[in-house]
């Protein structure tokens, strides 16, 4: 028997109203919420007596039972404000407050604002003489954090689970056996991404020839990590926020759009770049060649190998 349900609540609503003739505004408020559950049992013995008529409790083998159940939530309640002075400057604000069941009680729960700006410099009136060659033409800057890495998680990390490992015999004669299943974290929460971007957006030629340049920055103060700590610790260490990455790039794209009588047709080009740096982490600087995925000064899951003087063209 296995039996999973899952629940999705989207709940929003919009707010649009102008003050005078050129203060536009939208107003919109929200709630989120995800709910799964999932259970599963299974019953079953060898030996059956009878495999025309089978019944678990009819064998003279061993009977095994199963039973797994768990879930997972998570919750959010979020925000935006638009407003626009006459098509020209642009402002938006959004705000989230978030919760996930996958953090211990006391740090489930995080606030990610973010702000934008923008400019569209065609609206303006020094623009009008070229209005036929630049159809467009925007800047705009954003700041914001987000929250990451909730689904990296197992449903309960943040509790000490125990592990069974069948039967021993003790002075005493057989005993059920269990063993702490790994260390746990109480204190970990989300990750929070810093994000600063910076572009332009253009249209020229009657939006035949388009455009856009995008340069970011990320930065994650709180990247979830599992240190790597002394062998001598004996057990295996839990993801925490204990790193830092940053990552800086750009991205450009060009397009063109345009007819020869009844046929349309378009031709798009990009071109990115992106560096990734862990600039800080907390754990034991251990490595060897591969794939490492974090060490402190490198880019994230940078390749190692070894460095040798050559090798044998003889014997």
């Amino acid at each position: 028997y296995a039996h999973t349900r899952y629940q999705s609540i989207n709940l929003y609503s919009n707010y649009l109203f102008t003050l005078g003739d050129k203060h536009n505004f939208t107003v919109m408020a929200g709630y989120q919420e995800e709910n799964n559950d999932y259970s599963y049992m299974k019953n079953s013995i060898t030996g059956l007596y009878s495999t025309s008529n089978p019944n678990v409790g009819m064998g003279t083998g061993d009977k095994t039972v199963v039973d797994t159940r768990n879930g997972w939530a998570t919750r959010g309640f979020f925000g935006r404000v638009n407003y626009d002075y006459d098509g020209r400057y642009l402002l938006e604000l959004n705000g989230r407050y978030d919760g996930s069941s996958r953090f211990a009680k006391g740090n489930r729960w995080g606030f990610f604002p973010s702000a934008s700006l923008g400019w569209n410099i065609t609206r303006e009136q020094f623009m009008m003489p070229i209005a036929d060659v630049v159809s467009n033409l925007k800047l705009r800057a954003s700041y914001g954090v987000t929250g990451g890495a909730v689904s990296s998680l197992g449903n309960y990390d943040y509790l000490a689970t125990m592990n069974t490992t069948g039967t021993y015999y003790f002075n005493s004669g057989l005993a059920s056996t269990a063993y702490l299943g790994s260390m746990t974290d109480y204190s970990r929460s989300w990750e929070k991404l810093h994000n600063l971007n910076i572009g332009v957006d253009f249209s020229l030629l009657d939006n035949r020839l388009s455009g856009s340049f995008d340069w970011y920055k990320k930065t994650n103060n709180s990247m979830l990590v599992a240190l790597t700590y002394p062998d001598v610790l004996g057990a295996t260490a839990p993801a925490t926020n204990d790193a830092k990455l940053r990552v800086k790039g750009w991205e450009a794209a060009l397009s063109w759009n345009d007819r020869k009588g009844d046929v349309e047709y378009w031709v798009t080009a990009s071109l990115a770049d992106a560096k990734s740096m862990v600039t800080e982490y907390s754990g034991t600087d251990v490595w060897q060649a591969g794939l490492v995925k974090v060490r402190e000064g490198y880019p994230l899951n940078s390749l190692f190998v070894y460095k040798t003087d050559g090798y044998f063209k003889s014997y």
